[in-house]
């Protein structure tokens, strides 16, 4: 064989492959970092311009609203009147000066009067309906003069439009009895829809009153979509964000976007809001309704993240209400380019770098492993095959590398030891079947009494047990048989053999066993405790017993026990209220085979008495202070629980002794066995 020398002198090379690893790993982490925080950047930033946006939109209706009521408070008193054309105009006028959102006024009453004041550029425009379908239309400066007046011929009837009938309809469902009632109530918007005289589209923010002399007049603001369009694209949302305004109506229509290359001619980019959606030529607006419409209430401010002519954007919605009924729908779009900003670029450079880097590491990479790699091949498919349960042995291993000899060697040894290790991890998982198989699955229903009984072991198999035997007499040849059904007699066993693992396992196990086939020959206490504890002093080597509690209730209200090391006992008596603790009759079984189990006691329980048996590694479970959970505890816990069923009682025991002991593996089997009259 030719010189050896270490793996230690290659390791410098590997470094190349763990370069590109962590180049790879950085690439990925930068990805999901970048999702991650894109997510919840465009959450906060989306969140933030709905807010923004929302509070402008309020800052553009509120004053409309409030000089509306103010307006109308005026006209209850008659300080505005429809019967003073030349005053009204001048008041409409100072009102539309302070607030230049509103673009028209109106003025009617039932029987069809109607007085408008109307912007026009640096001009207004009055009309006062005077009846018999006559208008008088008047032109005037910005010095309040007349420029032109006329007397045409209208079919404009003001009740007809929807200001006029959305407030009447406010009117009529507004409490006029109830002097608190709010007043702000009465104040409706409009949809969208196409002005009469200007023929542009617009909101109308409308209220109806009754003057002190009882007459009634509904009094309109109109607000140009435009105006609002206007508005809209004075508000910025990062570098290329945008919003977009539509209706909440089956079909989602257009009300106003921040987008100033809207489609459509500069005569008609005003009327293109009334339209559907599905008819906006602008990708953008179309793709950001598809994606935000129709979710559900408690989603709309959940970013979505959708696809707009091969680029991502992030959006969320809004509803955005300007009176109780009238509800739009705010929309924030924003360019995923815009949230990541550098990320993109480093992310770039990172990935031109792994790449670079990657390639001289390949090179490298391929040389060592032709020349280190099939010896270590060798040992990873022996590995797979081992991990399969195939433990027989593989071809040898050849190297010039003193580790690689070393770890062939190594591994030869973990096979013989997995080998045996495994045989002996199965012939355990057997016993431990067996074991839990012992355990009774559903206790038989004893009248008179409920009982519960639990146990884990420490190990994979443990030294105790318990049991409850039910078992009937047939009185016709008095002949016994174990039932799980509801039976009168029963015999109970509670067994902790010292130590635990396999070898106690198996001993509980056999005193289980030898007290169900003595209980089908016959059910005496005293009998079966003897032959066991002979027996087992036959069988278990120097050193070894266990302690036993065994029960039995034999149709009455009697309960006779007998413990043979097994201690302390607790007996709760419901009468006294109090719990008394009793100890063992004897030492262990299997100590010695003399005849000394012969007294059997009898307790009688009454409705609502309990008694309860416990393994010692219920009671001398510790804490990290080494301190026992003792017998204190235990009765403490019966005492508070002794209204419920004894599986309740059980879980709480449970639940107070992992909470005692932190949750810490048990040093010791734990088992329990409580027994209730009721």
């Amino acid at each position: 064989m030719g010189r050896v020398f270490s793996i230690r002198q290659n390791l410098i090379l590997n470094l190349i492959l763990i370069i590109a690893l962590l180049s790879g790993t950085i690439i990925m982490i930068t990805t999901v970092a970048a999702r991650s925080a894109i997510e919840e950047l465009s959450k906060k930033i989306i969140e933030q311009s709905i807010d923004q946006t929302e509070k402008k939109l309020s800052g553009f209706f509120s004053p409309v609203e409030k000089e509306l009521l103010a307006v109308m408070s005026l006209g209850e008193n008659q300080i505005v009147t429809i019967e003073e054309p030349e005053k009204l105009w001048l008041q409409f006028k100072s009102i539309m000066q302070l607030y230049p959102q509103i673009s028209a006024v109106y003025l009617a009453d039932d029987s069809g009067r109607n007085f408008m004041l109307l912007r026009t550029g640096r001009t207004w425009l009055s009309r006062q309906l005077t009846g018999n379908n006559q208008a008088k239309i008047i032109q005037w400066d910005e010095k309040n003069r007349p420029i032109d007046e006329k007397t045409i011929r209208s079919d404009y009837d003001p009740r007809t439009r929807p200001w006029f009938k959305n407030a009447t309809k406010r009117w009529d469902e507004f409490d006029r009895s109830d002097p608190e009632a709010d007043r702000s109530s009465l104040l409706s918007w409009t949809d969208p829809y196409l002005f009469y005289t200007i023929k542009k589209p617009g909101l109308t923010a409308s209220v109806r009153y009754r003057t002190i002399d009882g007459q009634e007049f509904v009094l309109g603001f109109d607000i140009l979509l435009e105006d609002i369009q206007e508005f809209a694209q004075g508000l910025k949302i990062l570098n290329q964000g945008q919003f977009v305004i539509a209706t909440l109506e089956d079909v989602a229509r257009i009300v106003t976007v921040s987008l100033k290359d809207y489609p459509g001619e500069p005569g008609d980019s005003i009327t293109k809001p009334l339209t559907p959606v599905q008819e906006i030529e602008t990708p953008l607006i179309r793709n950001t309704i598809q994606a935000l419409w129709n979710r559900p209430e408690d989603k709309m401010d959940t970013p979505v993240r959708f696809s707009n002519e091969k680029q991502m954007w992030w959006g969320a919605s809004k509803r955005f209400s300007i009176a109780p009924d009238e509800k739009l729908m705010i929309c924030v779009v924003v360019p995923e380019s815009d949230l990541l900003g550098d990320i993109e670029k480093a992310r770039v450079w990172i990935l031109i770098i792994t790449v670079v880097v990657l390639a001289m590491g390949v090179m490298r990479v391929v040389f060592i492993a032709n020349r280190y790699s099939r010896p270590i091949e060798s040992l990873v498919a022996s590995s797979k095959r081992i991990s399969r349960g195939d433990f027989n042995p593989g071809p040898p291993i050849f190297s010039r590398s003193i580790e690689v000899l070393k770890l062939a060697e190594a591994h030869e040894r973990m096979r013989n030891s997995l080998k045996t290790l495994m045989k002996m991890e199965d012939d355990i998982k057997i016993a431990r079947d067996i074991q839990q198989n012992t355990f009774p699955s559903v206790l038989p229903k004893i009248q008179g009494f409920e009982i519960a009984g639990w146990n884990t072991p420490a190990d994979e198999t443990g030294g105790d047990i318990y049991d409850v035997i039910g078992y009937k007499i047939n009185p016709e040849n008095n002949t016994i048989s174990i039932d799980t059904d509801e039976v009168q007699n029963a015999v109970l066993l509670l067994g902790d053999a010292a130590g635990h693992g396999v070898g106690p396992a198996l001993s509980v196990t056999q005193i289980r066993a030898m007290l169900r086939i003595g209980v089908r020959i016959n059910p005496d206490l005293s009998l079966l405790i003897n032959h066991i504890n002979q027996q087992l002093y036959s069988d278990l080597s120097d050193g070894r017993f266990i302690s036993a509690w065994f029960g039995q209730i034999s149709g009455g209200h009697l309960l006779n026990y007998f413990s043979a090391g097994q201690a302390p006992l607790i007996h709760y008596c419901a009468k006294t209220g109090k719990a008394d603790i009793l100890k063992a009759d004897t030492f262990p079984l299997g100590i010695t085979d003399e005849p000394a189990f012969k007294t059997i006691n009898s307790i009688e329980m009454r409705p609502g008495d309990i008694f309860a048996v416990m393994s010692d590694g219920i009671f001398e479970a510790v804490d990290n202070q080494k301190e026992m959970f003792g017998t204190d505890r235990i009765i403490t816990l019966l005492l508070q629980m002794r209204n419920r069923h004894p599986e309740k009682m059980i879980d709480a025991i449970r639940r107070e002794v992992g909470q005692f002991t932190q949750k810490a593996s048990a040093d010791d089997d734990r088992t329990i066995l409580i027994i209730k009259r009721v």
